[in-house]
């Protein structure tokens, strides 16, 4: 099969019909609580909600981290279709890249790619 991922942020997501004219699918990722942003996206899509946040998050956080089933839930979405996929959380660094760098490695693709444009994000934002 032939696929292909990007990753966007929420705002980006908005726009994927403009921004990815081409048919795609959509892995949308929002922390729990917050509204479901318009897709806009020619293909299926899924929806998931998980905390931006580790194994340390403060205990109030930890029913909505990442989890297993989650990994389950976009694995299975991905591995029932073809062509270009974006994933999108809120600003497009971490949950989304990171989703993407999971299904590049699962599945093959550049990995270098996601690591030299998150390098360049946290550089540009200051983050450590």
């Amino acid at each position: 099969m032939n696929r292909e991922f990007r990753w966007c942020s929420r705002n980006g997501a908005g726009k994927c019909g403009r921004t990815f004219p081409v048919p795609h699918h959509h892995i949308a990722i929002r922390t729990p609580g917050t509204p479901e942003v318009d897709l806009g996206c020619s293909g299926e899509s899924i929806a998931l909600e998980f905390h931006d946040l580790g194994e340390n998050a403060p205990p109030e956080f930890r029913d909505g981290l990442f989890t297993p089933e989650h990994a389950r839930q976009i694995k299975e979405f991905v591995a029932a279709r073809d062509g270009l996929f974006v994933v999108n959380c809120e600003a497009g660094i971490s949950r989304s890249a990171g989703t993407v760098l999971a299904l590049r490695r699962f599945f093959g693709g550049n990995t270098e790619e996601v690591y030299r444009k998150v390098d360049h994000i946290m550089r540009s934002v200051g983050a450590n």
